[in-house]
């Protein structure tokens, strides 16, 4: 038992020293880091975000983008079901599920896109000038 705690003692000395030194290596690395100006990793295509709105409307395109085709692509899924069930009511009723989620899946994605575009324009419309922190078309 005394050998044990001997080693685990030993151990933790050792994690200690290399956390030690690690920290101790990467310290002017940060010095360094201070002092150097980086790209913004968000300007890409052209398109720049500096804000936070624009990264929330960029994620929200985005999101639109994925999830619309994969909602789509459940819709026709719900069809092929409905053809490969026939007549059985316990398939037909998961096809009609699977079609309905869908849609409603669809729906919520779409207003979503919705909802954001009508608050921007909201925005844009109240405010005289144009806000610094958004795009208004």
């Amino acid at each position: 038992m005394i050998t044990l705690m001997r080693h685990v003692y030993l151990f933790y000395r050792i994690a200690y020293v290399a956390l030690g030194a690690a920290l101790s290596a990467i310290a002017p690395l940060s010095a360094v880091a201070q002092s150097t100006s980086y790209p913004n990793p968000f300007n890409v295509g052209g398109v720049s975000i500096n804000t936070v709105p624009d990264l929330l409307f960029k994620l929200v395109d985005a999101f639109l983008l994925i999830l619309a085709p994969i909602a789509v692509v459940m819709i026709v899924y719900g069809g092929f079901l409905f053809v490969a069930a026939q007549g059985n009511e316990n398939r037909l009723e998961v096809a009609r599920r699977t079609i309905l989620w869908s849609v409603i899946g669809l729906v919520l994605i779409l207003g979503t896109k919705v909802l954001s575009s009508a608050i921007q324009a909201t925005i844009c419309e109240l405010s005289g000038s144009t806000p610094s922190w958004i795009t208004c078309i």
